[in-house]
């Protein structure tokens, strides 16, 4: 059976605004004795089987992936913005008005002046609290056409889109833990400034961030996209990767990804996650992973954690891992929000799953999953430079 602990999913949401998640401890477990059992390989193309089976996402060749963490995202965005020829899309769980709603949305207004311009916008009516009022009219007056998702909050309270998501021109995109809102501003080392990743990825991959708005574009507008914006895409780079989507069902892509990931680590498996409310089945991967001998490291959020019952409940656990071998760390400075694994030296994924019960069950999620050793020795660089800012987990 789920752990007790996983039963606290309402408190977890009702005290975090950023993770989105919400519900009742009776409609948010997870389903009993889901357990990844094989041994996975991380040779290259075992482990793209491995991936496709388990969540029916493959491995795509010639991608150019950039780390944009931080403020660095907006700068990004208005890069991108600016340089939108045919189509942007955004799907985001939070969008609330502030100096970077106002950044970016200037930059939307600037690029629709110059020209035509298929602008569509799809934010998450729960997370996304004074857009609709504030945000909304400015862009629709600009020409973009804007919806909320599930706009019904009471009748679909526990199934939120929580995907971070922007794709230009079907080729270019924008993915990870972000929203626009002033905590994404700044470095993440001060107070008020948010830690998390994002990736900048070209290429062919970004057929699936197009796929991951168009399945909640169609939802909400009962549109589909326009066939263009689903172009052919040449090689952009040498990374391959891969776009993995997750939603509401019996076992979801969420908790296969991450058992798939723990499970794959033979020599290191280090994760960032904001909230660490895991199942039981994540909770035993990790000990095993420990026990094999794999050098297993997890940083989460500490005491400026937006959810105080998240931050609560780590305690119980946090210990009991370290006395298993498994080592955490508490991010200090700041509220850390990032979604990420380094395996190995060749896997990496960045996202919007958060280690919580909602989120793994329940939420609109996406992940990129990389096969590239630079990827993944660039996450392994930002892991320790973040390990500065945090206290170790001890067994008591």
């Amino acid at each position: 059976m789920p752990r007790a602990l996983h039963g606290i999913s309402l408190l977890v949401l009702l005290a975090c605004a950023g993770c989105g998640s919400c519900g009742s401890s009776e409609n948010a477990e997870e389903p009993e004795d889901f357990h990844l059992r094989s041994a996975i390989p991380t040779d290259e193309a075992a482990f793209g089987v491995a991936l496709y089976q388990t969540v029916g996402a493959p491995l795509v060749p010639g991608n150019a992936v950039r780390i944009v963490n931080d403020g660095d995202v907006f700068d990004a965005m208005v890069e991108e913005i600016a340089g939108a020829m045919k189509s942007l899309h955004i799907l985001l769980y939070i969008w609330s008005p502030g100096r970077a709603s106002d950044r970016v949305t200037a930059a939307i207004a600037e690029r629709m002046k110059a020209g035509p311009l298929e602008c569509r916008i799809l934010v998450d009516t729960f997370g996304s609290r004074g857009f609709a009022d504030e945000v909304m009219p400015k862009l629709t007056e600009v020409g973009c056409d804007v919806h909320m998702y599930r706009s019904d909050v009471l009748d679909t309270l526990l199934v939120r889109n929580h995907r971070k998501v922007v794709v230009v021109d079907g080729r270019r995109g924008i993915l990870g833990g972000f929203g626009v809102r002033d905590d994404w501003l700044g470095g993440g080392r001060e107070k008020g400034e948010w830690r998390d990743t994002n990736v900048h990825v070209e290429g062919p991959v970004v057929r699936g961030f197009q796929r991951a708005f168009a399945e909640s574009w169609i939802e909400t507008t009962g549109e589909l996209l326009p066939t263009e914006t689903f172009p052919s895409i040449a090689a952009a780079g040498k990374t391959k990767a891969a776009v993995v989507l997750s939603s509401d069902e019996a076992v979801t892509n969420a908790e296969r990804l991450m058992q798939l990931l723990i499970k794959a680590a033979k020599k290191r498996l280090w994760i960032s996650n904001a909230y660490f409310v895991p199942s039981d089945a994540i909770m035993d991967l990790l000990e095993e992973r420990a026990a094999a001998g794999v050098d297993v490291r997890l940083l989460t959020a500490g005491a400026k954690s937006d959810s105080k019952f998240a931050f609560a409940s780590q305690q119980l656990d946090l210990p009991n891992l370290a006395a298993k071998g498994v080592r955490s760390w508490e991010y200090q400075n700041t509220m850390m929000h990032s979604k990420s694994m380094v395996v190995d030296d060749t896997i990496s994924m960045i996202g919007s799953i958060n280690l919580e019960p909602l989120s793994l069950d329940k939420l609109e999620e996406v992940a990129l999953v990389s096969y590239d050793p630079a990827l993944n020795r660039a996450l392994a660089e930002d892991f320790e430079e973040d390990l500065k800012y945090a206290e170790e987990a001890v067994d008591d």
